[in-house]
Formats: C-alpha cells, sequence, structure tokens
C-alpha cells in the first residue's frame, strides 16, 4: 500500500469536513430547512470519494513516473532491498558462546565437490527455493512486476471511486439547484464542500511545490552529495556467496544446469552492485521528483477549479445605478 502513502494527508482533512458538514446539517434541520440531511449526505460521499480518487491518482503518477519517467528512482529503491540469500547447511555460520558475549564463527569454504556432491537433500531443497525468490527479486527490481502490483492496489480503487464521486457530485449540484430556487441562497453545506477541497488542493500543492522547490534549490546550491550517510554499516558478503558460488562448482557432479549457474553468476553480479550501492545516494534526485511533482500536478488544478467556483458563487452581484433623465432645454 505504499503507492496510497500520500492518501494519508487528505484522510485528517476529509475526517474534519464531515463532521462540519455534518454539524452544518444538524443545524440546518433544527432551521426547518429543507434537504439538509439529504443534501449532507450528497456532499459527505462527494468529498470522500473525490479524497479516494485524488489521493489514487497521486499513487498512479508516482508508479508511473518512477517506471517511465524517472528510471532513477527504481534504482535507488533497489538500495534497501538485497538480493535473496542461500543459506546451506555445511557453509551457515554458527554462534558460538565465548565468555559472555556470542561470537559468529567463520564461514566454510564453497563447496568445492572434488568427488562426489556435497549438495544434501536439504540444502538441494534450499537452492530450488532460492531460485524462486531470487526470480520474483530480478522481476521486482529489473522488470515491471513492483509496477503491475502497484497498478493491482491502485486502480480499483480509483475504478470504484471516480464513477462514484461523479455520480454524487451531480446529486449534490442538482439538489444546489433545488434548495437555492426555494430558499433564494447558496446552500452552506455544498459551499464548505468547496471550500475544504480547495483547502486540501492547496495543501497539497505546496507540499509538492516545497518538495519541488527544495530538490532545485540542493541542486542549486550543490548540497546534495553522491554519498549515502544514511547507511549504518556497509554491506559485506556473508555465506550466501560461498553458497552461491557452490552451485557453479558442483554444477556436474549434482545435477544443476547450465541456466542454474547463469542464474548463480547473476547473483553474484547483483549481490555487489547492491554493496556497491549502500554508500551512494545516486537517484535520489529522481525519487523526490516522482514523489513530489504528482502532488504538484494534482493539487493545483484541485485548488484553481474549486476556489474558481467559490469566487464566481460569492462574488457579490452589483445592480447597475439607474441612470437620470437627461432634462430638456427649451
Amino acid at each position: 500500500m505504499e503507492s496510497l502513502a500520500w492518501m494519508a494527508i487528505l484522510i485528517p482533512i476529509l475526517g474534519i469536513a464531515v463532521v462540519v458538514v455534518f454539524i452544518v446539517a444538524v443545524i440546518q434541520e433544527g432551521k426547518s430547512e429543507k434537504r439538509s440531511f439529504k443534501q449532507a449526505f450528497f456532499v459527505i460521499v462527494s468529498l470522500v470519494m473525490l479524497g479516494i480518487s485524488v489521493g489514487a491518482t497521486i499513487g498512479l503518477l508516482n508508479t508511473t513516473s518512477k517506471n517511465y519517467i524517472f528510471p532513477g528512482a527504481k534504482e535507488y529503491q533497489r538500495r534497501f532491498n538485497s538480493p535473496p540469500g542461500l543459506y546451506l547447511t555445511g557453509l551457515t555460520p554458527a554462534e558460538q558462546t565465548d565468555g559472555v558475549k556470542s561470537v559468529v564463527a567463520p564461514q566454510s569454504a564453497p563447496y568445492a565437490c572434488t568427488t562426489e556432491c556435497q549438495f544434501t537433500a536439504g540444502d538441494k531443497e534450499a537452492v530450488t527455493s532460492w531460485k524462486t525468490s531470487y526470480a520474483t527479486w530480478r522481476d521486482e527490481n529489473t522488470g515491471t512486476l513492483l509496477f503491475r502490483r502497484d497498478l493491482a492496489v491502485i486502480l480499483p480503487f480509483l475504478i470504484v471511486a471516480l464513477p462514484l464521486f461523479m455520480i454524487f457530485f451531480r446529486l449534490m449540484q442538482k439538489g444546489a439547484v433545488a434548495e437555492m430556487a426555494e430558499s433564494k441562497k447558496i446552500s452552506p453545506i455544498r459551499s464548505l464542500y468547496f471550500y475544504f477541497i480547495a483547502f486540501a488542493g492547496l495543501l497539497v500543492a505546496v507540499i509538492g511545490a516545497g518538495g519541488t522547490i527544495n530538490i532545485g534549490l540542493n541542486s542549486l546550491l550543490k548540497t546534495s552529495t553522491d554519498i549515502n550517510g544514511n547507511v549504518s554499516e556497509p554491506f559485506r558478503a556473508t555465506s550466501d556467496e560461498g553458497a552461491v558460488k557452490s552451485i557453479i562448482a558442483c554444477a556436474d557432479k549434482c545435477g544443476f544446469t547450465a541456466d542454474d549457474k547463469a542464474l548463480a553468476n547473476q547473483w553474484l553480479t547483483d549481490s555487489k552492485d547492491f554493496a556497491a550501492k549502500q554508500n551512494k545516494s545516486t537517484g535520489k534526485t529522481a525519487s523526490d521528483l516522482s514523489t513530489y511533482l504528482p502532488l504538484l500536478l494534482v493539487g493545483i488544478p484541485l485548488f484553481w477549479y474549486h476556489f474558481a467556483r467559490i469566487r464566481k458563487e460569492t462574488q457579490d452581484t452589483h445592480t447597475a445605478t439607474p441612470t437620470q433623465p437627461t432634462p430638456v432645454t427649451s
């Protein structure tokens, strides 16, 4: 659900809006105003459905930009996801108690399989499981699996919420027209809708603009660095490397295929690449842009449209001053 994380910005605002709309509806109903609760229901549903649609749209833009516009963002994210390890019973370091503290025994050398296969039945099962996990990791980090997963999370919300918003927004508009015809004034409940959405759009746009400007200033003032200062300790090869090298060394004796050997060699390459990324922050700018630009692209039109409607509907209508008749001179 990381792709919908920015929806959390709108949830408190929507919650406040729902409470305020309900309170206003109760007040209006107490004044014998017709349609108050019905109009409040339309407004609340429109608010919530629009909030979900906006959050899903931001998530869709975010994941699409990472996959197609800012590919460096994927490289930056990849440094948080290490290649899956392979553990063999003869190579896994064992903890030994040395007085008060525990120490880890040095790892054994990779299987050599000089005369026979050293892989046990459990080792071979571990290799089978590792191949599946590593293939998934490769698809997530170099393929489109993560993008497809994000789409599977985001699109259902958008498909359900957007049509519901359009339906209830039209009902809200029709109710406002009928209420205007009866009371000759703009519905306060409907006005709250436009004010709250304009505020939410402005807040999203400000966050997006602030983040984007921050990226630009960091680039202009050269405050960014390629060195990553957030890694507590460098990535170190463990018995995983020895286990993977054992697949290559024992391929003939243990019946591993050429594809298995190629997969093992690819893992060694990916492992070194992952280790090299731990001390660098390459791709951070692309990752930040893919986060903040969607907020800006969604927030600006959201605020502009609703604020324009507020100005249009609350603009004072100036009555024309009647002109005085011109006196006739004889």
